[in-house]
C-alpha cells in the first residue's frame, strides 16, 4: 500500500500539473491579444488563421470554476466536474476549506481523486444502461471541522448493488478488492481516521473522517 500511495501521488502531481499548465495558457491568452489585434489590423488572414489554430492545438477548453480557495483542490474538483459535465452527469459540490489543508496536499488529492474517480466510473455505468432510473448524480462534501477534522464525502448514483467480501469491496475492473477503495482506507488509516462504504436505494455513500492533528504525523510519507 506504501508503495501504491508513492505511484497513485506522483500520478496526481502530474494531473496538478496539467490542470495548472491548461488554466495558466487560457490565463495568458490576454497577452495574444496584442499580436491577434495587429493581424487583423493589417488584414493578415492567413498568419492570424495559423496563429489561432496553433493556439487552439495547445488548449483543452475548460470552465474557470471556484470550489476553493485552495488551488490545487479547487483545479482537482474543476477537472473532475468537466468530466462530468462532458458525460451529462450532474455536479454538485458543498466545500468548506482553508487555504491550508489539514494533511498533505498530494496525499488529499490522492484521496479526493480515488473517490471521485470511482463516482465517475459508476455514474458512467449509469449513463450506458439501456433503461437508467434517472441522470446520474454526484454530490460532493469536505468540510474541515474545527482545527483537527476533515470530512469527505462523495455520493453518486449506482442502481446495482456492490459486491462486498469479507467487509472489502470488490473491483468491477479487475479480480480482487478495489485499489481505489484501498488507498482511500489506508489514508484514512494514516491519518487516525475512518472510511466508510454504504449503498442504500440506488445511491453510493463514500466518506472519509480524518483526524490527522492526532495521530503521529511522522507516518506520513510525504516527506
Amino acid at each position: 500500500m506504501e508503495n501504491l500511495l508513492r505511484v497513485q501521488r506522483e500520478q496526481y502531481k502530474m494531473l496538478q500539473s496539467r490542470i495548472n499548465e491548461n488554466r495558466r495558457a487560457r490565463h495568458d491568452f490576454r497577452h495574444h491579444r496584442a499580436v491577434i489585434r495587429d493581424m487583423v489590423s493589417r488584414g493578415d488572414l492567413d498568419a492570424l488563421r495559423q496563429y489561432i489554430d496553433e493556439y487552439d492545438s495547445k488548449l483543452t477548453e475548460t470552465k474557470d470554476r471556484n470550489y476553493s480557495s485552495n488551488l490545487i483542490v479547487n483545479a482537482l474538483l474543476s477537472f473532475y466536474a468537466d468530466n462530468a459535465e462532458k458525460l451529462g452527469i450532474k455536479f454538485s459540490t458543498s466545500i468548506k476549506l482553508p487555504d491550508k489543508l489539514l494533511i498533505p496536499d498530494t496525499e488529499f488529492c490522492v484521496l479526493l481523486g480515488n473517490l471521485l474517480e470511482n463516482a465517475i466510473d459508476a455514474c458512467k455505468k449509469e449513463k450506458a444502461s439501456v433503461t437508467p432510473a434517472s441522470d446520474p448524480v454526484i454530490r460532493v462534501l469536505i468540510m474541515q471541522n474545527g482545527v483537527s477534522n476533515l470530512t469527505v464525502a462523495v455520493d453518486n448514483s449506482c442502481s446495482n448493488m456492490p459486491v462486498w467480501k469479507d467487509n472489502e469491496l470488490i473491483s468491477t475492473k479487475h479480480n480482487g478488492k478495489g485499489i481505489g477503495t484501498e488507498s482511500i482506507r489506508y489514508i484514512a488509516r494514516l491519518y487516525n481516521g475512518e472510511a466508510r462504504f454504504e449503498w442504500h436505494d440506488g445511491i453510493f455513500y463514500a466518506s472519509v473522517l480524518l483526524n490527522p492533528l492526532c495521530s503521529d504525523s511522522d507516518s506520513s510519507l510525504s516527506g
